[in-house]
Parts: C-alpha cells; structure tokens; sequence
C-alpha cells in the first residue's frame, strides 16, 4: 500500500510547468511497529513522478520499482507504471489514470497456487461538475474504476455516482451510489463528513 510507505520524498517545480517528485521509501506500508522498527527489511524502493501542466491541461506519469520480503520468505520485486491527464475547466474537471503493476511473487498467494507472478491493468475515468465553479457548495461525480488481473481473485469493475453539498467550511454532506459490474450488486451510501 503506498499511501503509507514511510521515507524520503524531493520535489522541485520549473517555470515552464514540469513538477517532479522523487522517492525512496521502506516499501512495506504503515503496519505495526514492532519493537519501533518501521520497515520489515532492508530494503528500500523507488518512485518517481512527472507532472507536466499545459494550460488547462495537465499530463503525467508515474514509476516504482522496488523489493520486498513475502510471508513465504521469497523476495518480490514490485513494478508499477503509468500515465495520467487532468483537464481543468471553469465548472467541469476531467481526470484518468492507468496504472500496470506486476510482482514477481504471486500476490497473497499460497505457495504452489496460481500464478508465479502477478499483474495488474487498471485505472479510472472521473468527471467532477461544480455548478458556480470554485464558488460551488455542491460537486457531482461520476467515477469508473476498473481493475484487470491475471488472478481473478483481483478483478474490480465498478460505476460510481455522486453528489456533496458544503454545509460550512469543514462539513460536507455526501450521497453516493455505486454499482459493481461484476458482482453487479449496488451499494448506495449517505453520511456527513467533517474535519477538525
């Protein structure tokens, strides 16, 4: 999980647009730290990333590469790349990534099932609606996520509709209704969210 990871991040932006940000880190998440060690191995990961803004338009990419020990006690050497856009308009944003990941280790695998490695294609599709544009109380979304594995264990297709409204600076009410295209099971959701 790389929302986690643990390290060391540069960024530097140019006057012509480009903003790029570098990486090293542990690799293993956030997890519990036993005996105040954060990283399960000495190895350590790298990512970069590539953002290139063109006037309303911005365009990207992404790289990892990276090692680190599995529960079977096998070293899993773990490649993720891809590009990204976003187009900015007054009231309308549009967003798309796509993301190719593969682990030399087959991910959460017993051993001697599936697949040696693993592979992931996948990304999103997401246009954002502001009605009155930066000055907007409500914000529609419309998101698809789709995920392609050679495990289909992994496979994830899902439509998400949504609709928030800001009820002050720090509480925002959302509704959201989502349909999963493989399960095809909906799921509908409504709650406030709030920050302090």
């Amino acid at each position: 999980n790389l929302t986690y990871d643990r390290g060391l991040i540069v960024s530097y932006g140019f006057d012509f647009g480009l903003d790029v940000f570098g990486e090293v880190v542990n690799g293993n998440g956030i997890g519990e730290a036993h005996e105040r060690l954060f990283d399960s191995d000495n190895y350590k990961n790298f990512a970069l990333r590539l953002s290139q803004s063109l006037g309303p338009l911005r365009i990207g990419g992404f790289g990892y590469r990276g090692k680190e020990e599995t529960r079977v006690q096998k070293t899993n050497e773990v490649t993720m790349i891809g590009p990204d856009a976003t187009l900015s308009l007054p009231k309308f944003e549009f967003n798309l990534q796509y993301l190719y990941r593969k682990d030399t280790v087959g991910y959460d695998r017993p051993l001697g099932q599936g697949p040696t490695q693993t592979e992931f294609k996948g990304g999103f599709l997401e246009a954002l609606f502001l009605p009155h544009g930066d000055r907007s109380r409500w914000l529609f979304t419309a998101l698809y996520n789709r995920i392609d594995s050679n495990v289909d264990l992994y496979d994830y297709e899902t439509i998400t509709l949504s609709a928030s409204h800001v009820l002050a600076r720090n509480l925002r009410l959302v509704f959201e209704a989502t349909h999963d295209l493989i399960s095809h099971k909906p799921r509908f959701t409504a709650g406030i969210v709030s920050a302090f």
